[in-house]
């Protein structure tokens, strides 16, 4: 007893002191202390300090939700639960939490024990859905485990998570998902959307104009965090966490010149493997299984055009280049209408894939609790409606 701030052995407690300049060193400046003194008397004294620190929790808990930059906090505090389930420390209490460490090696002193977080709580704010982590901190002296676990929470405290939470997010001329308006912001179905979903999560948007193939480097190197509507493949798993398939499946259509329609039948893309039907594809684009298998002919692989803008695809037809490309229905038509191409151009009655693409994050600037989150995040975003109203912004004619 009397170990905290203007008790009589203050001058004796050399923890928190120790823990806030080796803190500082860090960058960490804004530290959160709630103690549980009493424990070398047990009984009532000490039920009831641990009664008060529970309090003391739970309010300090309402305050950090409360700030602009919970959403960060949540995720690493998530990440802290996740390592606390596997921690030595973990040894030292039941069902996830860590008491005062009377059993571990190291217990001889009657020094505070430190609640930074106390029970499992849900901020059921609209903007910010969240899991918050519960841990009792031993005291001074507990195993190893536990002073690890203590810094890496202490490192959790807003103080460290003031930097405001910012994420790259690709877009390219791909209306009615991402395009340049006459005011020159960039909207559109996807922008709308994830924007909103990282404003949920309290972060900032930076928005990078990139061509896919460029997209999926950027992405490896880190140098871009999140790149929607993609295809989980073996090879992008190495550097890319995938958010699984929420947002509805869209159909990959070929859109054609309709003499070629008409010269080369066809009703799947497969069938034209034996055809002399010129087809433009846009680089490191999968379009689905049926053009996967049809690149395994190497003959008919090594006569697709490949380009990087899916516009000089819409050109190449219209010219007599090529006789069709593979694109999104709706962007597809949106792009042939804007060139003034319906004419020559058509939608054919071919699907080439109708699968839902995924949200990719890369690894080198995203963890596995942001992803958790934003996951989340998304799927509520549709359950709610607000992903439909975002579609019918730019669909409903």
């Amino acid at each position: 007893m009397g170990f905290g701030p203007g008790g009589e052995l203050e001058a004796l407690n050399h923890l928190e002191p120790a823990l806030i300049t080796a803190l500082g060193f860090l960058g960490i400046t804004q530290v959160h202390q709630i103690a549980i003194e009493g424990q070398e008397l047990g009984g009532e004294v000490l039920a009831n300090s641990v009664a008060q620190a529970n309090a003391a929790v739970d309010a300090l808990v309402k305050q950090l939700q409360q700030t602009p930059q919970t959403a960060r906090l949540a995720h690493s505090l998530s990440v802290a639960r996740q390592w606390l389930a596997a921690s030595p420390a973990a040894a030292c209490g039941k069902k996830g939490r860590i008491t005062p460490c009377k059993k571990c090696p190291f217990w001889p002193f009657p020094y505070p024990a430190y609640l930074l977080l106390n029970s499992i709580n849900k901020n059921e704010r609209a903007e910010q859905r969240m899991q918050w982590t519960s841990a009792q901190i031993s005291t001074r002296g507990a195993r190893r485990g536990c002073w690890l676990l203590t810094f890496a929470l202490l490192a959790l405290s807003p103080a460290n998570a003031a930097e405001p939470c910012q994420k790259s997010l690709r877009w390219n001329d791909d209306p009615p998902y991402s395009m340049l308006l006459a005011d020159g912001s960039v909207r559109g179905i996807s922008i709308d959307t994830h924007t909103t979903v990282l404003e949920r999560l309290g972060c900032k948007t930076v928005l990078r104009k990139l061509p896919w193939a460029r997209a999926l480097r950027e992405l490896e190197t880190g140098r871009l965090d999140i790149l929607h509507g993609a295809f989980r493949r073996p090879e992008r798993e190495v550097y890319a966490h995938f958010s699984g398939q929420i947002l509805p499946p869209a159909r990959n259509l070929l859109f054609a010149h309709p003499d070629a329609i008409a010269r080369w039948p066809a009703n799947r893309l497969t069938d034209l493997a034996s055809t002399p039907f010129r087809l433009g594809a846009q680089i490191d684009v999968q379009y689905g299984p049926d053009y996967r298998l049809l690149m395994r002919d190497a003959d008919y692989a090594g006569r697709v055009a490949m380009v990087n803008r899916r516009k000089s695809l819409w050109h190449m037809v219209a010219k007599g280049r090529i006789d069709g490309a593979i694109a999104d229905e709706h962007t597809g038509a949106w792009e042939i209408q804007q060139l003034g191409l319906a004419d020559v151009i058509k939608a054919t009655h071919i699907v080439v894939s109708d699968e839902a693409a995924e949200v990719a994050f890369s690894k080198a600037s995203n963890d596995v609790a942001f992803v958790a989150s934003y996951a989340t995040a998304l799927q509520e975003l549709v359950n709610d409606g607000t992903y439909q109203q975002i579609v019918e912004r730019y669909l409903t004619h």
